[in-house]
């Protein structure tokens, strides 16, 4: 019994890319080495340079469980980040 032959289309991928996937692959591996010995210090991070407490306007209309969660964030960024307090935005 003779193998089946591979369909004309999966020929040409393979030939197209037999040579490339290699190169690639020896190409990420070099340069994957190419940072040893470089030291980088992580920077803590709280989160107090990105999170905000929420503010809300006069007009917002929210439900009970939209006021709680909000709350809750607020008093969390309170605790946590309190003492770089930002005013509230112009609106």
């Amino acid at each position: 019994m003779s193998k089946p032959k591979w369909p004309a289309y999966l020929r040409a991928l393979w030939s197209r890319y037999t040579f490339p996937l290699p190169a690639l692959c020896l190409v990420l591996l070099l340069t994957s080495c190419s940072r040893v010995g470089v030291e980088t210090k992580p920077t803590p991070s709280n989160g107090c340079e990105w999170v905000t407490p929420i503010y809300v306007s006069k007009t917002d209309t929210l439900s009970d469980g939209t006021a709680r969660q909000i709350l809750v964030l607020d008093e969390t960024w309170l605790r946590i980040c309190g003492h770089r307090a930002t005013p509230p935005p112009a609106r």
